[in-house]
Parts: structure tokens; C-alpha cells; sequence
């Protein structure tokens, strides 16, 4: 029987027929500003669109991240169904080269000094687009890369709950929907349609019953 942190790892494997889906952007150590782009953080990236798993690759996915949503919503108190659904988008169900090549589920960039946290590994630099309310114009950013999607998840989790500007939203721990939009407007996303897009998630995936 695999462990958790094996069978997560495993994950990277699933889906030989992928569709091609546009990369968001990572934003300063790890708020994502999403661009017009989907889900995924890296060069070229090739990933299952958000909305367009098949049932046994959604499956196979939310059986095995939802172990670790569990323990970061244990650990930090962030709702496990919030970040199931942004791994689901940044990654595109762990198809996103980025998260494929780095096990980095959710575009975390290192710190401009190259300060990369406690659980990734190291930097890796990847082309990327950047946007702001005017334009999108590509870049290079690093990324976090980690040992494992474990550690991806811990990261997340502790990059949520130690960031005073995300502090409001952890009196909406047990709303994932408001705690959805409180993030996103701390400065998360620039795409304005960021919260409602993990909301989406939320109810057609009943990403709920994680937070459980």
C-alpha cells in the first residue's frame, strides 16, 4: 500500500491524453496573479483544464490531495475545499509542468532574495506571465521546487496562515466560500474572476465535504 506522500507523488503520472491549457502567474512569494491564462505555472504548460477531468482522473486525484488538504486544514486552519480547489486550478489537476517537473501545485515563486521557506528545496527559474491591471507581458520568475506534493500542500497551507494580509479571512474558516473571496481580495489573484473560479470548483467537486 502506497503512503500518502507516495501515492500523491504518483499522481504525476495520470493522464496520457491532456489538453493544452494556459499558464496563471505566481505572484511575490506565492500570491498567484492570474492572468486571462488557466491553471499552472510554468513555461509551455500543458495540463487537464480546470473544468474538464474525467470523473476517474478527478477521482484518482481528490483521493489521494484530499489526504493532504486534511492535514494543512489540521495544521494551519486554512479550509481543506479551498485548497483542494486552488490546486485543482494552479495545477491543473497535477498536470501543470510546474507542478509535474517541481511538485509546486501552487505556483509559489521563492522570495526576490532567493529565500525559498522551510519546506521546498530550492528555485528554479521558469518563463511565466505576469499581469497587472494594464497588461500581461512574459517574464522570468523563480518558482519553489519541492521534494514532494506533500510538501508543496504544507507550504501553501503555512504561506496562508502566516501572511498578516490573509489574516481577515481566517474568521471565514468554516465558510470555504467566503474564505474563498477574502483571500482574493487581500491581493491573492488580480483576475477578478479568481474566487468565483475555486467556488466553481467547490460545488461541482462537493470539495466541501474535505473540510469535514
Amino acid at each position: 500500500m502506497l503512503t500518502p506522500r507516495r501515492a500523491l507523488t504518483s499522481l504525476i503520472i495520470i493522464g496520457a491524453a491532456i489538453s493544452s491549457c494556459p499558464p496563471a502567474v505566481a505572484g511575490p512569494l506565492g500570491g498567484t496573479a492570474h492572468a486571462v491564462t488557466g491553471a499552472g505555472s510554468a513555461p509551455s504548460t500543458t495540463s487537464l483544464a480546470a473544468g474538464s477531468a474525467s470523473s476517474a482522473v478527478a477521482a484518482a486525484f481528490l483521493r489521494q490531495a484530499g489526504l493532504a488538504a486534511r492535514r494543512s486544514q489540521r495544521a494551519t486552519r486554512v479550509p481543506a475545499s479551498v485548497t483542494l480547489a486552488q490546486a485543482i486550478l494552479e495545477s491543473g489537476w497535477g498536470q501543470s509542468r510546474l507542478a509535474v517537473i517541481d511538485r509546486n501545485y501552487f505556483g509559489i515563486k521563492c522570495s526576490p532574495t532567493g529565500d525559498y521557506g522551510p519546506y521546498a528545496t530550492g528555485c528554479h527559474r521558469h518563463p511565466t506571465t505576469e499581469c497587472d491591471s494594464r497588461r500581461c507581458r512574459r517574464t522570468t520568475a523563480l518558482f519553489r521546487a519541492y521534494r514532494s506534493p506533500v510538501d508543496s500542500f504544507k507550504d501553501h497551507g503555512r504561506f496562508l496562515a502566516s501572511s498578516a494580509r490573509y489574516r481577515a479571512a481566517f474568521a471565514h474558516t468554516a465558510d470555504p466560500d467566503r474564505f474563498a473571496r477574502k483571500i482574493a481580495k487581500a491581493g491573492y489573484a488580480t483576475d477578478p474572476g479568481y474566487p468565483a473560479k475555486l467556488i466553481k470548483l467547490m460545488r461541482t467537486y462537493d470539495l466541501y465535504r474535505y473540510d469535514r
